[in-house]
């Protein structure tokens, strides 16, 4: 049984989720930080695994673009960022009947007249079926006084083959109060497989009573080593307020 390594932790067509009088940041929100990993580990915050977040402003396409489907998108909240950043949280959801891939993820702070004044952009980078959700975290590097808040999501088919399923297995107790605050999750990892498992991560979801995000945290996972257990812990979880719930996933590793 060895431990983790742990560190730190979305035909264009453009489905909206609008919020008004976004202006100000929620007091009380704990600043997220680059990237998760796991030996008693510093979990990764908003951001770092699954939404690969990119510099503000557009990115130029060469060649001839694929086209593109509109997803829909729920804003839940925004967070204190490093600095003076600002960390946007929500959802991106496939309402496809076809899996896809190649997920962007646009932020557009708007003025009173509905002028674009700020944005960013990020990926969610794994595949997600028909149906299914994602918790997104885009960081605003330098936000800006705005009225509307826009979170925009586009993605392609995906028509690779299905990915094997995980030959991995999660065990995992309750999540409960750490010592200094915040919040700590214990647990394993089990490979059933014949070789060991390299970039398996545990994304780990704070949720109010509603359901809606108050932060994603991530563990990157050392090696798995084959037909054995990896012990890992992530603490120093902390949120604007107590979570009601939690989502604890084991994830494959993280597309490009």
């Amino acid at each position: 049984m060895r431990l983790a390594s742990r560190s730190g932790l979305a035909v264009c067509v453009v489905v909206a989720c609008v919020i008004s009088s976004c202006g100000k940041d929620p007091g009380g929100a704990a600043a997220p930080r680059p990237d998760p990993a796991g030996t008693r580990a510093e979990p990764k915050t908003e951001g770092a695994a699954d939404t690969q977040t990119g510099e503000t402003g557009e990115t130029g396409e060469t060649g001839e673009p694929e086209p593109r489907l509109e997803l829909e998108t729920e804003f839940h909240r925004t967070r204190f960022g490093l600095g003076t950043g600002m960390w946007v949280l929500g959802i991106v959801h496939n309402p496809h009947a076809e899996p896809i891939t190649d997920i962007r993820v646009r932020v557009r702070l708007l003025d009173e007249t509905e002028v674009v004044v700020g944005r960013a952009e990020g990926r969610v980078r794994r595949r997600l079926g028909p149906g299914a959700r994602a918790g997104v975290a885009v960081l605003v590097t330098a936000p800006v006084v705005h009225e509307q808040l826009r979170l925009i999501a586009t993605a392609i088919i995906d028509d690779a083959p299905a990915p094997e399923p995980l030959p991995l297995r999660l065990v995992h107790g309750r999540p409960e109060r750490a010592d200094f605050g915040g919040w700590l999750v214990r647990g394993h990892v089990a490979n059933s497989g014949p070789d060991p498992f390299k970039g398996a991560r545990i994304e780990i979801q704070g949720l109010d009573k509603s359901g809606k995000l108050l932060g994603i945290d991530w563990l990157d996972l050392s090696a798995v080593p084959s037909d054995d257990t990896l012990e890992f812990e992530v603490g120093d979880l902390r949120y604007e307020e107590s979570p009601e719930q939690f989502s604890i996933e084991l994830r494959g590793p993280a597309l490009d």
